[in-house]
């Protein structure tokens, strides 16, 4: 997997974030359960969240470094 060499954490959340999004598009496609798009959903949306906060802690430290 590529997603398994990427030492930049933001990089590699990006990339489960991508396959996560692939992952929820390919089961509603081939109409999952409700339950079944609501368990991938949720896990998108944990990656989500974590991406947004390294995205804040990202600004409040280019905010000190001024």
């Amino acid at each position: 997997m590529r997603g398994d060499f990427i030492k930049d954490p933001e990089k590699r959340l990006m990339v489960q974030i991508e396959k996560t999004r692939r992952k929820l598009y390919r089961a509603y496609e081939n109409d999952a359960a409700f339950d079944r798009l609501i368990t991938i959903s949720e896990e998108l949306d944990q990656l989500l969240n974590q991406l947004a906060t390294i995205n804040r802690e990202n600004k409040k430290e280019k905010k000190v470094d001024i």
